[in-house]
């Protein structure tokens, strides 16, 4: 319901409230406040509005990461690393063995193949954010001497360093595990649990040289059609979640949320779009809209507008064709009007043509008006 008022500062509201809603619920039921914020993330990770809540508390999230990494790094004894080396690093390594082996086992009886559920397994193998708060109550209860605290950071933070080396080569290292080192264990792995084939993932990785339509109203829909009719593929972002579920309806690949932030246009594979129409209600918003898809993107940027006099600022900001509903609307009651009078075409081509030209350079000079 929030969602469909397409009120931002209500939205974030929103958000927050369940979040900490959550985290008093959990509190109240003598569990930790992280976990009630935790809970309260699954939440939303479910719902059609992730994608715009995500972009949201992107910036956050960054900022926050950022003194998160910092304060890690604050709280361990470097002299650690010297003077225990061998159990740290052998500490580290047994972590990131069992939790890559718990996380390859929980995909692989999920029914997914060996190579996915190996992929998920090195993906996960790192000290996770959340044991950062369990170790602060071991800490309160007794269960975990400052020593051991020391070493569990020391063992952290190699796992989080380890993370980006590991997760860029993980399909390499998958590939060659099942395809070199173990050729049939991965085949009888699948067998054993009748694994099928990967399902296509709902977001379409691949997409490229696609049409990308901003704002799915009468406009975007009509697009929309002609592009599916000519076998062309589409994608769209729309933040009214009733028309958001209208287009998941036509099997066109859907993002809900704002084209003014640049995680929602990475959804919808913007920078390997060959055209982008921008067909969105509000001049505003369109100007934001435009200047954040030019600066995700190099594809032909086709914008509607309902008044001539933004065309100007939307030219500005860098769209490459704008087309202008009042300009249009009044060719075309030109047009009728002098058709009905048995005007030679020719002569009614160059008049449309003539008020276009006067019409652009009243834009550029209002003098001229």
């Amino acid at each position: 319901m929030v969602s469909k008022g397409r009120n931002k500062e209500l939205f974030i509201i929103t958000v927050v409230l369940l979040c900490f809603a959550a985290a008093w619920g959990t509190s109240a039921l003598g569990l930790s406040l992280a976990l009630g914020a935790f809970f309260a993330g699954l939440i939303i990770s479910g719902t059609d509005q992730v994608h715009h809540a995500s972009g949201i508390v992107q910036p956050f999230h960054q900022l926050f990461m950022s003194f998160f990494f910092v304060s890690i790094g604050m709280l361990v004894d470097p002299g650690l690393f010297v003077s225990t080396p061998f159990t740290v690093l052998g500490l580290a390594l047994l972590v990131m063995a069992g939790k890559t082996l718990a996380g390859f086992l929980a995909v692989w009886l999920l029914r997914r193949p060996v190579r996915t559920a190996l992929q998920c397994g090195l993906a996960l193998f790192q000290v996770g954010e959340f044991s950062f708060v369990l170790a602060l109550s071991g800490i309160g209860y007794g269960l975990l001497s400052p020593d051991h605290h020391q070493l569990f950071l020391a063992v952290s933070i190699i796992t989080m360093a380890a993370t980006p080396v590991v997760m860029a080569r993980s399909n390499r290292i998958a590939g060659g595990t099942f395809n070199h080192l173990l050729p049939r264990t991965g085949e009888a792995l699948d067998s054993l649990l009748n694994v099928g084939s990967e399902p296509q993932q709902a977001d379409h990785p691949g997409l490229n040289d696609h049409l990308l339509i901003i704002g799915f109203g009468l406009n975007g829909q009509n697009v929309a059609l002609a592009a599916q009719s000519m076998k062309v593929r589409c994608a769209v972002v729309e933040e009214d979640p009733d028309l958001a579920q209208l287009a998941v309806e036509r099997g066109i690949l859907t993002v809900q949320g704002d084209a003014s932030q640049g995680s929602m246009l990475e959804k919808a594979h913007a920078g390997t779009a060959r055209m982008v129409v921008i067909a969105l209600p509000d001049g505003l918003q369109s100007k934001r809209v435009v200047a954040n898809v030019r600066a995700h993107t190099k594809a032909r940027l086709v914008v509607r507008s309902r008044f001539a006099s933004d065309e100007a600022d939307l030219y500005a900001t860098g769209a490459d064709e704008v087309i202008s509903e009042d300009l249009e609307a009044s060719l075309l009651l030109v047009d009728r009007a002098l058709r009905a009078y048995q005007a030679p075409e020719n002569g009614i081509q160059e008049v449309r043509a003539h008020l276009r030209t006067l019409q652009q350079s009243a834009l550029e000079d209002p003098k001229v008006g």
